[in-house]
């Protein structure tokens, strides 16, 4: 399955996503933008979820990833990232231009709704 769109994003982890807490989740993705494997990285509160950026290389990296998408939940149905989590993708890739792994997109999601911070701008800029 290619994965290219927040949509998709939305469609991939829907299913396995606690609505009730926050859920932190990678998608490792081939040269093709195939999914090689998604995995969750943390679990939180209904409001907070601590994400540490070594659990994402690590997973990323073992699976020899080509470039990856960070997905996040919001169980408050707020589609739009906050300011932490802007500050924590900045963070991330930052990282991942050190690692030579490209951040694809961190997708914010709801039940109804998948947010692209790369479209909103938000990661592009910081390239």
């Amino acid at each position: 399955m290619h994965i290219c769109t927040a949509r998709e994003v939305h469609w991939t982890l829907s299913p396995s996503i606690d609505w009730c807490v926050e859920q932190a989740w990678v998608l490792a993705l081939d040269s093709q933008l195939k999914v090689i494997e998604v995995r969750m990285v943390s679990k939180g509160t209904v409001n907070f979820c601590q994400i540490h950026p070594r659990d994402i290389f690590r997973f990323v990296i073992s699976k020899n990833a080509a470039s990856f998408i960070l997905a996040h939940n919001h169980p408050s149905e707020n589609g739009l990232p906050s300011h932490q989590d802007i500050e924590f993708t900045k963070k991330i890739l930052k990282l991942a231009q050190l690692h030579e792994i490209p951040l694809l997109d961190h997708v914010i999601l709801t039940q109804t709704s998948a947010t692209s911070m790369r479209a909103m701008k938000n990661i592009k800029s910081w390239t």
